[in-house]
């Protein structure tokens, strides 16, 4: 006997299931039929998001690098026509004339052209540097700004060729050449420009290092990359913490399977119903021991009102004035 009853608490394992049902609300029920759906779209998600992040990230540094430099060339060729322009215009520089080279340099440099890192370098005809200026940043009280200094000690009377280095081809070919990247004579990498001076046939040459020249840029790289790796952070916390919910909610299942289990042989073996009003709602609950009770057909759906009102034997109480007494009762 207790066997059959522990075989008919199996098959009706799912009795309690109705309880659960009637307590539930509709938009908790929807979720619950998702969320298989959502445990396994959840993951892949966030990995499409970092994904996007990533190459979101990649692409934004790129194109801005690419930027940079397009801005940077512009600059030292606009920069590099200016000079050899006003330069040009000077009288035909004489013996012991570098000084004065060295100032109009100075005084024509216009600001826009000026850029910390950047170096204006006059070589004579045979190649000699004679006058120049760098551009280096200076911090006061108003802010950071790029102001003109002298060329390094030993800069002057070294030849261009030696700075540049020689396998460049800004010397060989001039303007042509364009705006280059090159690695200097000193192996650090650098834009730079070449162009004729005809009057005094010598060369003008616009130095600037890719460090310095691409400050900003790598400053904004740094706060894209710090952005877009806190956002990855804070979504990994998150898809953690939903996994760790998930596990959980599938314990708390494995727990309420187990309980609703137990519940039902007990209802089995001692052979008594359990049954849920909703007053609300109109619904009612009943386990399935309270229909093998009845001699009824099990079911895991609810009962509606009206159907237990038919079942309740005439002379017994009415269940619409209970209704009603309870309502009354709960106001």
């Amino acid at each position: 006997m207790a066997r059959a009853e522990v075989a008919s608490a199996s098959v009706n394992s799912d009795s309690i299931k109705g309880l659960a049902q009637s307590i539930a609300k509709p938009a908790y029920r929807r979720l619950l039929t998702a969320e298989p759906a959502l445990r396994r779209a959840v993951p892949a998600l966030i990995i499409a998001f970092l994904l996007t992040i990533c190459v979101g990230a990649i692409v934004q540094v790129l194109d801005h690098r690419r930027q940079a430099i397009s801005d940077i060339v512009k600059q030292i060729e606009g920069s590099a026509d200016f000079l050899v322009d006003r330069l040009e215009r000077l009288e035909q520089p004489k013996a012991g004339s570098e000084r004065r080279l060295q100032t109009e340099l100075e005084r024509v440099m216009p600001s826009w052209a000026r850029a910390p890192g950047r170096q204006v370098l006059i070589a004579n005809g045979e190649g000699v540097i004679v006058a120049g200026i760098r551009h280096e940043v200076v911090t006061n009280a108003d802010g950071t700004i790029s102001a003109t200094a002298p060329l390094e000690a030993g800069m002057v009377g070294r030849r261009l060729i030696d700075v540049l280095g020689p396998a460049q081809p800004l010397t060989t070919f001039g303007a042509a050449a364009g705006v280059l990247e090159i690695p200097l004579a000193d192996g650090s990498p650098a834009f730079g420009t070449v162009r004729s001076l005809h009057g005094s046939h010598g060369e003008l040459a616009i130095i600037h290092g890719r460090a310095e020249a691409l400050a900003a840029w790598a400053s904004d790289t740094a706060l894209t990359v710090t952005l877009s790796a806190t956002t990855g952070f804070v979504v990994l916390i998150l898809g953690f913490a939903f996994h760790w919910q998930a596990t959980r909610a599938r314990e708390a299942d494995t727990i309420y399977e187990t309980v609703r289990s137990r519940i039902d042989t007990a209802l089995n073996r001692g052979r008594c119903g359990l049954w849920d009003w909703d007053l609300a709602r109109g619904r009612v609950f009943w386990s399935h021991s309270m229909f093998a009770i009845l001699g009824l057909k099990p079911r895991d759906t609810l009962l509606s009102f009206g159907e237990v009102d038919a079942l309740v034997h005439p002379e017994d109480i009415h269940l619409y004035e209970l209704a009603a007494q309870l309502a009354d009762a709960t106001a």
